[in-house]
């Protein structure tokens, strides 16, 4: 019994050692530096090429631009509107605005201005009648003093009394005339300045009248030459953030006096306007080639 228990003891005793030794061992290897493992390759020399794409405009370097016109109003819908990129010639219809506005406004001015013309014409009337009676009232006032002229010449037949009568009515047809006279001119003064009036109001409305008409016309855009449409971009909008893309102009849209609606590039001189997006533009400089695909001829570059 005491040979077995001095066997097992020193067993016992060595198998703890070993255990903490081994122990030992793997606390330094995990309290060891890892060293990394780096994945490697053959490294390949060459020229990087970056190529940027974008779209973009194909515009004329000379342009007619066709603008809201000015008209009194803050802001003018669109009724019709052409197509981006048709092709037009001179004269033809390119916008069209809504005209409601303007028409009543010309239709209230053409009330008036009709209402104006009845008052001038009245007015030309009594005033000239006004005249007429006047040149009658002068002759019959001349008319009393030649024969009371006349009458003057027999006085020395008459006697005192009667022949002093006589001469107070010449007297008084003398002063009635030289009244009549006085007044034909301030009369004939004041029957001019109330038609003067008249015609200045007639003058006033067909003012108005007339500027209705053109503001009517010029609510019409048309093509001073052919070429192409191309429809501006709409900045009249309610809300706009930066970066934000502004959408063009469509019928129904607003614009305010001023505003480009449209333009007609001139076709003899082109000029390609392209969208580039921010990340893109640092690999851009001048004098790099450019190659352009059109989108009506899609086989060819340019």
């Amino acid at each position: 019994m005491r040979r077995k228990l001095l066997i097992v003891v020193p067993l016992v005793l060595l198998v703890v050692a070993l255990t903490g030794w081994g122990g030992l061992l793997l606390y330094r290897a995990s309290m060891a530096e890892t060293v990394p493992v780096l994945p490697t390759t053959t490294v390949k020399r060459s020229d990087v090429r970056v190529e940027v794409t974008a779209r973009g405009d194909l515009q004329g370097g000379k342009s007619e631009m066709l603008t809201a016109p000015m008209t009194g109003v803050r802001e003018m819908v669109l009724k019709s509107l052409r197509t981006a990129g048709e092709l037009v010639n001179e004269g033809d219809v390119i916008a069209e605005f809504d005209t409601t506005e303007q028409a009543f406004a010309l239709r209230e001015a053409e009330a008036d201005l009709a209402e104006a013309e009845q008052q001038v014409i009245q007015a030309t009337a009594e005033s000239e009648a006004r005249a007429e009676e006047a040149q009658l009232s002068l002759l019959q006032a001349k008319s009393d003093v030649e024969l009371a002229e006349i009458d003057m010449r027999i006085n020395p037949l008459r006697g005192a009394i009667e022949a002093r009568q006589v001469q107070l009515k010449l007297d008084a047809a003398r002063d009635r005339l030289r009244q009549l006279e006085s007044d034909l001119a301030a009369r004939k003064a004041t029957t001019e300045a109330g038609v003067a009036i008249q015609e200045a109001g007639r003058n006033k409305v067909k003012v108005k009248a007339d500027v209705a008409r053109r503001n009517i016309a010029a609510m019409t855009l048309k093509a001073k030459s052919s070429g192409y449409v191309a429809i501006q971009t709409n900045s009249n909008t309610n809300m706009y953030y930066g970066g934000m893309r502004l959408p063009p102009f469509q019928v129904g849209d607003a614009a305010r006096a001023g505003m480009a609606v449209a333009q007609i590039p001139d076709l003899k001189d082109w000029v390609v306007v392209a969208r580039i997006g921010e990340l893109d533009r640092g690999h851009l400089e001048a004098g790099q080639p450019v190659e352009i695909t059109v989108v009506a001829l899609p086989d060819q570059r340019f």
